[in-house]
């Protein structure tokens, strides 16, 4: 399914996870492409791609973001200028981090930072034998 038509349709993406939240939201980062600002929960892996108060705003989980999210609507339907410059600063900050090759440096680093704790690993526990 294209998401391209829908996100091209709307003013502002809410992604509102409960729990543990997201744990990396391809929509989220879909949506700051298309200049979108996002309104997300302040768990998981929306807390590492939106950053609150410049490329969306943050609520919290469950009952106690039920307010703040409902006031986070109303103030960004209403204020088109703040759309707009989270949008902006949203679409930044995909261009900065969130790429295809940006995304292939941070996996090929992990790989490594856990291929060389297996190799330390290894070595401890054949040195006690």
């Amino acid at each position: 399914m294209k998401v391209a038509p829908y996100l091209a349709a709307i003013d502002v993406l809410v992604q509102n996870s409960q729990a543990r939240g997201e744990c990396f939201g391809r929509i989220t980062i879909e949506a700051m492409a298309f200049k979108l600002p996002v309104l997300g929960t302040a768990a998981g892996g929306t807390m590492e791609i939106v950053v609150n108060r410049t490329t969306g705003l943050l609520h919290h989980a469950g009952k106690d973001g039920v307010l703040p999210l409902a006031s986070n609507i109303v103030k960004l339907a209403t204020n088109m200028e703040m759309r707009r410059t989270m949008g902006k600063k949203g679409y930044e900050r995909v261009k900065e981090m969130f790429l295809e090759h940006h995304m292939s440096h941070r996996i090929a680093s992990v790989l490594r930072e856990v291929l060389q704790h297996a190799k330390i690993h290894s070595r401890t526990t054949n040195s006690d034998h």
